[in-house]
C-alpha cells in the first residue's frame, strides 16, 4: 500500500480534469529492481 499526499492528490485530479479524464481511475505500476 502507498499514500499520496493532499497536495499530489489535488495535483493528479487537476491533470486528469484538463485531459478530460476527470472520471477515470489512475493505475500505478511498481517495477522491481533487480
Amino acid at each position: 500500500m502507498f499514500e499520496v499526499t493532499e497536495i499530489a492528490a489535488k495535483r493528479i485530479k487537476d491533470i486528469m480534469v484538463t485531459q478530460n479524464m476527470d472520471d477515470s481511475y489512475l493505475r500505478l505500476y511498481v517495477a522491481g529492481i533487480g
